[in-house]
């Protein structure tokens, strides 16, 4: 990662912004900038010198992560040190500080500490930034997506009668961990009339012939993110409307797709796939959610692609593309893939199947016993 590059291009923010400096509090933000992880750091971005402000846990790890900046670990704590670090500068500096992140009771604190900087509130300082992805970061969010998609497979492979919804997600999990990545959110596991919550949590509900399984699942590699979505049949389905359902989303999910190029914007896109799921017989009312989101370093980043969304897409933004069909005491059906935005069109980078007809997964004869959930 090229951070000195990362950090150079926000201080080219500064005159648009009106600050001379930066305090940078968000955790995904300061790892953007500098490469530290830890779970306490504040990064100063000054004109000419860039300190990373921590405690005396994280020194050596924040030495061996963020070699291009100084790093401080303060006795007086790291919100004292940062004031004393602005305070003994020269001039009466403006310092940007993160609205979105720090909160205004801290804010009111810091003021009266500061002699001659004066605070001043921005929103998306570093997330625009964040926006395009380069080179090292598109290669870490192809390895999350790889690992994900074959979580998911081997996890398919282990469903039996009698598996619960919980019993799926630990096997998820497991199939994740074991690859040596962490899940980069709790995944969504949510069978038969259940689907058609959008965010259902698994529970203990068995798994029955016929269900809808919704999966929303996604890895976390190198501190990027996977976001994935797969919808399949317990067997048969019980419902012929489930099979024309999968069929609409998945018809809207290509379509995007296919239409995603740099300067349509997130409602353009979401327009779509709401016209072609309603002309399929599916009502807004079936379909209550954006189609989709940014993700990098956070599950859920900007832009976003939903209905009243004016971002523009631009080359190098990784977007996802999940539009859904819910219809209470039936199911829900949602599919998702990732997207990375090319010079004219996207790339998709989600591998794992997404077949025209709803996947009837043949369910193993070997029951799900007590043996196997200890």
């Amino acid at each position: 990662m090229d951070y000195p590059k990362r950090i150079e291009a926000l201080r080219g923010r500064f005159e648009e912004v009106g600050v001379d400096a930066a305090l940078i509090c968000h955790r995904e933000n300061v790892a953007y900038l500098c490469g530290f992880d830890g779970s306490a750091g504040w990064l100063l971005v000054l004109p000419s010198q860039a300190v990373l402000f921590t405690d005396s846990r994280y020194t050596l790890q924040a030495e061996d992560q963020a070699p291009d900046v100084e790093v401080r670990t303060p006795e007086e704590g790291i919100q004292d040190g940062a004031v004393r670090c602005i305070n003994d500068l020269r001039g009466r500096p403006t310092i940007a500080f993160e609205a979105n992140v720090l909160p205004w009771r801290q804010v009111e604190t810091l003021r009266p500490k500061l002699n001659r900087a004066t605070l001043v509130a921005e929103l998306d300082l570093v997330e625009k930034l964040r926006q395009v992805k380069d080179a090292d970061e598109l290669s870490l969010i192809r390895q999350a997506v790889a690992a994900m998609d074959a979580a998911y497979q081997a996890t398919l492979a282990t469903l039996r009668p009698g598996m619960r919804e919980s019993d799926f997600a630990l096997e998820l999990e497991y199939a994740v961990r074991r690859a040596g990545h962490r899940e980069s959110f709790t995944s969504i596991v949510a069978s038969g009339p259940r689907s058609a919550m959008p965010h259902a949590q698994p529970t203990d509900r068995v798994m029955e012939p016929g269900d809808f399984l919704k999966v929303d699942c996604g890895a976390r590699v190198g501190g990027y993110c996977s976001d994935m979505t797969r919808t399949v049949s317990v067997g048969e389905p019980a419902d012929p409307r489930q099979a024309a359902m999968y069929q609409a989303v998945r018809a809207a999910l290509v379509a995007v797709e296919e239409a995603i190029r740099p300067g349509a914007t997130g409602k353009d896109m979401d327009a779509i796939a709401r016209k072609m799921i309603g002309d399929a017989g599916f009502g807004d009312s079936c379909y209550d959610h954006g189609l989709g989101h940014a993700i990098g370093r956070e599950v859920h980043e900007n832009p976003r692609l939903a209905k009243r969304s004016d971002d523009v897409l631009r080359p190098g933004m990784v977007m996802t593309v999940e539009p859904g069909i819910y219809i209470g005491g039936l199911g829900g059906v949602r599919i998702e893939d990732m997207v990375y935005v090319t010079e004219d069109g996207c790339e998709v980078l989600t591998q794992t199947p997404k077949p025209e007809a709803i996947p009837c997964v043949p369910v193993a004869t070997t029951g799900w016993g007590d043996r196997e959930r200890t």
